[in-house]
């Protein structure tokens, strides 16, 4: 599920929700939608996503499932940053450091 502690997170099986509502066009399709840093969490998105078009989620919720188990990550978003504008895989994207405090739950 993640490759270390603060995680990356693949996306074969996730779902991303931001005030509960479903997020797509994240880049690259469909790994790393969002890495677990100190701080709060990175969103990796497309820069033609429309989730970018008016930004400015509060809550953040992640629900990744696999044959073993389902983790869900939350979090209450204090503030968020636009990160530099680049080239990924020849796409352009944007990156969003939302801040707060995760908290992430396991079960079988």
């Amino acid at each position: 599920m993640t490759d270390e502690l603060l995680g990356i997170y693949r996306g074969k099986n996730t779902k991303i929700l931001l005030d509960g509502d479903a997020v797509h066009n994240f880049v690259p399709v469909p790994e790393n939608m969002f890495d677990e840093v100190e701080g709060g969490i990175i969103l990796h998105l497309l820069y033609t996503s429309p989730v970018l078009k008016h930004f400015n989620p509060k809550k953040f919720k992640a629900i990744i499932c696999d044959e073993n188990a389902t983790v869900v990550t939350k979090m209450k978003i204090e503030k968020f940053k636009m990160l530099p504008f680049s080239i990924g895989a020849s796409v352009p994207t944007v990156d969003v450091m939302l801040y707060g405090e995760p908290h992430t739950t396991f079960t079988d």
